[in-house]
């Protein structure tokens, strides 16, 4: 499930259509998603959608709303929020400190 998330860049997040695909109920899948992972299907989710902001803000000269839609948040605010909680830093400041001199504006 680990590979079909990250194929999906964390944008399939109905419980019932990945345990579905996993061939399980619903409560079972999410018991042994939490066992394999060491997390909630929730906090995977969030956590991969800032992995690939973060390769997003390293690497691309997108704004920073732009990049928050792009990976699956709808409100900015909710974005910045969870990125600063993961991170530990703003979004603009993991930019202003990681990204590349030469960042194509794509």
């Amino acid at each position: 499930m680990q590979e079909f998330l990250h194929g999906s860049e964390g944008r399939i997040v109905d419980v019932p259509t990945l345990a579905a695909q996993a061939g399980l109920e619903d409560r079972t899948f999410l018991r042994r998603f939490q066992k394999a992972t060491g997390h909630t299907t929730t906090d995977y989710w969030q956590r991969l959608r800032i992995s690939i902001a973060r390769a997003k803000l390293r690497d691309t000269g997108l704004a920073i709303d732009q990049i928050g839609w792009e990976v699956g948040y709808t409100d900015p605010s909710a974005f910045r929020k969870v990125f600063n909680r993961i991170v530990g830093l703003s979004p603009s400041g993991y930019r202003r400190r990681f990204a590349s001199g030469d960042r194509p504006t794509t």
